[in-house]
């Protein structure tokens, strides 16, 4: 029962979540890409890289919580020195781009599908107990 109750509140939430992850990626990634002409792009687009795993760990946590067991991140070890040799190495790691496409579709296929069918099934639910009233 309490799976159910932690399943339903991770779909409630996913909408809004992921509606600021994906309006905050989608923005820093046009502002980074379109500034990239006059070099102010670049660091922006390494922050993105940065705040998106941020974000990544986060949405881990949420649905280790809707599993109830940890869900570990599979991040290559940084292998070069100094914070560009930090990026790099994130750029070059798989995990890094999964969450970056994850991001991205959190939004239209969990957030909005799974909010829409969660608040149908309880709605059909609520509205079915009241019939009789």
């Amino acid at each position: 029962m309490a799976a159910t109750w932690r399943g339903n509140l991770y779909l409630l939430v996913s909408f809004p979540v992921g509606t600021a992850t994906f309006v905050f990626f989608l923005t820093a990634l046009v502002l980074g890409i379109s500034l990239a002409v006059v070099w102010v792009g670049v660091p922006i687009l390494a922050l993105t890289v940065v705040a998106a795993r941020g974000m990544a760990r986060l949405e881990r946590r949420r649905a280790a919580a809707v599993l109830a067991e940890p869900i570990p991140s599979s991040y290559a070890p940084p292998n070069r020195a100094g914070m560009v040799g930090r990026l790099l190495t994130a750029l070059g790691d798989a995990a890094t781009w999964k969450d970056l496409l994850w991001l991205l579709i959190v939004l239209p296929v969990l957030g909005l599908a799974g909010f829409t069918l969660a608040v149908c099934a309880w709605g059909t639910a609520l509205g079915t107990l009241s019939l009789p009233a």
